[in-house]
């Protein structure tokens, strides 16, 4: 059960803002409050405050949408990004081994969504808590998120297989993260950091991939599922040959479910969309007119 469903606190929203409401002052943990003041990501920021003699903890919410409110509005692509957002999340904090898991609100409703970047932001309550089983709160995430993914109405081969890989206990959450990025078109340990706007097509339109520097001279014409970008003729469909810090297959482009998206292969100098740098092997959306950066040169995509 651990600090949750034991009336240790009342709990609501003030003007968006969630507060938890002490009902003993004493399981308040100061070393703990302190640690989550100097978290920099993953958690919402809180003050500690007094109301009618008790603690009140306050979170600036505010700011953010609820997990529950993402969930109204946005297609499958964009849920099956927030839900391997959150499970890096979660792995981050796991690393970072300051703080309880245990102690973090996995309802729907207080788990929040930076809607610029659509990174996971938690409430995490700084109080005295027994319960330190990592295992615990591992079955407890894996059941919830189970719940989230069989309780939207999308009909996408993909979910039944996320849900698989959650329901077996014997793979790792590293390892569920990693699968289902690679569902979603990308491989490997990334972090998903989708635009909040992705445009859809019925049909593939063809995309134009091209130099904004006129004496390079590129210019592809893309209407494949998958185009492969590099300067190793052997091993790519777009053979960029003027910039030696371009990798052999530097990235690729794909086009799934009606969006265009971009990845990186693990080149050595970088791929970046209108200035924010790709992770390698994660499947980041393009929208015609962005910016791309390869290595030290750019490019422009129309479609």
């Amino acid at each position: 059960m651990g600090i949750f469903g034991q009336d240790l606190f009342t709990e609501g929203f003030d003007s968006a803002n969630a507060y938890y409401v002490l009902e003993d002052n004493g399981i308040f943990s100061l070393t703990e409050y302190k640690v989550l003041k100097n978290q920099s990501k993953n958690f919402v920021k809180c003050s500690k405050l007094l109301y009618n003699g008790k603690i009140k903890l306050l979170y600036f919410s505010s700011n953010y949408k609820s997990l529950k409110n993402m969930m109204v509005s946005i297609d499958v692509d964009t849920f099956l990004m927030l839900i391997a957002n959150l499970i890096n999340a979660i792995i981050d904090i796991r690393q970072n081994g300051f703080l309880n898991c245990n102690n973090l609100d996995l309802s729907f409703d207080k788990i929040f969504i930076d809607t610029k970047t659509y990174e996971i932001e938690f409430i995490y309550l700084p109080i005295s808590n027994d319960e330190s089983s990592s295992l615990a709160f591992e079955n407890d995430l894996r059941a919830n998120t189970i719940k989230l993914l069989t309780s939207m109405p999308f009909s996408d081969e993909r979910i039944p297989r996320i849900c698989g890989y959650l329901s077996n206990g014997t793979i790792g959450l590293n390892q569920v993260y990693d699968a289902i990025c690679s569902e979603m078109g990308g491989s490997g340990k990334i972090r998903v950091q989708p635009k909040p706007e992705i445009h859809k097509f019925s049909s593939q339109p063809v995309m134009r991939f091209y130099s904004l520097s006129p004496s390079d001279n590129v210019m592809f014409n893309i209407s494949t599922a998958e185009f492969v970008i590099g300067k190793n003729p052997s091993a790519v469909n777009g053979v960029i040959s003027f910039n030696k810090a371009i990798s052999r297959k530097h990235c690729k482009i794909t086009f799934q479910n009606g969006s265009y998206y971009l990845i990186d292969l693990g080149s050595a100098n970088g791929t970046y969309i209108n200035g924010s740098v790709l992770t390698k092997g994660c499947a980041y959306p393009l929208n015609s007119g962005d910016t791309v950066k390869l290595a030290n040169s750019l490019f422009k995509v129309e479609f």
